[in-house]
């Protein structure tokens, strides 16, 4: 088995986050990884594969380290102190992506709790559209807003390869024209 036939470390983060929730909300980094392979239950093979450079280190216990710190980075986990996690208090809202856009006010609310947060800046995903009101919401007042919609997630998805990859495909009526 290779490093790249092993889950990568994006994918060990919804896992991640899953299993400092079993634990009750918080837990330790060492509780963290114990649940994650409870969770996952990866074979013994997985877990021998290591790199040539650093044959001492489990390549997938390295990205489940990842996928820990990635979770802290994008605000589903936080570490009020060195080698403890907590499950932060996540606001979910489905907007279908041929529905009706994202408005001001969603975003104004969503400002207004990033404010009191402490947050210097925020961002905003949604699967569907932006209106031009919330557009204009997200930059004039503090804190800014950044707004990702669909498009530009699926862009930064593939731009970052996670969960998609490509492949070559030849198309063979292409080639009819030539007989």
């Amino acid at each position: 088995m290779t490093p790249e036939e092993l889950p990568a470390y994006s994918d060990l983060i919804l896992p991640t986050v899953r299993a400092v929730i079993t634990l009750g909300g918080s837990a330790t980094a060492r509780e963290v990884t114990s649940q994650v392979l409870t969770d996952l239950a990866p074979s013994e093979e997985m877990l021998a594969v290591v790199r040539p450079t650093r044959p001492e280190a489990s390549v997938y216990m390295e990205r489940v380290q990842w996928a820990r710190s990635y979770a802290k980075l994008i605000g589903a986990l936080e570490s009020p102190r060195r080698g403890v996690f907590l499950v932060t208090p996540v606001q979910v809202k489905r907007y279908d992506p041929n529905g009706r856009s994202v408005g001001r006010e969603t975003v104004a609310l969503f400002q207004r709790d990033a404010q009191t947060k402490g947050a210097e800046r925020a961002i905003l995903v949604t699967l569907g559209k932006f209106s031009e009101p919330a557009r204009r919401a997200a930059i004039v007042t503090a804190p800014t807003v950044d707004l990702i919609d669909g498009d530009r997630l699926a862009a930064l998805v593939k731009e970052q390869k996670l969960g998609v990859r490509s492949v070559t495909r030849v198309d063979p009526d292409w080639f009819n024209r030539f007989d």
